[in-house]
């Protein structure tokens, strides 16, 4: 298995395991499902590579939106990251989703970002905004912009976005609350 396709899996596990029962209790969500459940594979690359999104959400109110999602493993930097450029001129998210709010099509109506300090391990944190809220910072000028070895990222700090909500989870922040529940 190549290593983007580990990191996928591994990235789709942590989300299920310790993400999305939290943003289900943030977004008031009934569901939370990765369109691979329920699309076509055609469909479902339409979804992902032309609009951004990654996982459906669907409100205790009936409504349904859609909802991109990063998890990174290590640190957590409590930012959002944005491919800008790569290096080889394909088209970024930046692009896509700047298009997509542009022309009022369809785009993730939420962004998710989440740290891991590792593979299979516990929650650092994570935060969710309105991904228009995302550009409206990025437009904003609150941004900086970080090289890796082929694209360039927009980094956006969770403190310079109107967030939904920021989750500072630790395992002993966790068991501090459940103690006091108790």
């Amino acid at each position: 298995m190549s290593r983007w396709l580990s990191d996928l899996s591994a990235s789709v596990s942590d989300f299920e395991r310790a993400v999305k029962p939290q943003l289900m209790k943030v977004l008031d969500a009934d569901k939370i499902e990765s369109i691979e459940s329920h699309t076509s594979k055609e469909m479902k690359n339409i979804l992902d590579e032309n609009a951004g999104i990654d996982l459906w959400v669907v409100h205790k109110d009936g409504t349904i939106r859609g909802l991109a999602s990063r998890v990174q493993w290590g640190h957590n930097f409590k930012t959002f990251t944005i491919r800008k450029s790569r290096e080889t001129g394909a088209e970024t998210e930046y692009e896509k989703r700047k298009r997509s709010i542009d022309n009022d099509a369809l785009y993730p109506h939420y962004t998710c970002h989440s740290y891991f300090d590792t593979k299979e391990g516990d929650l650092l944190g994570f935060a969710v905004c309105k991904t228009v809220d995302l550009f409206d910072a990025i437009d904003n000028g609150y941004f900086r912009v970080n090289r890796t070895t082929n694209a360039d990222f927009y980094i956006i700090k969770w403190d310079d976005v109107d967030t939904i909500d920021v989750q500072q989870l630790t395992l002993d922040a966790l068991i501090e609350e459940a103690i006091r529940i108790h």
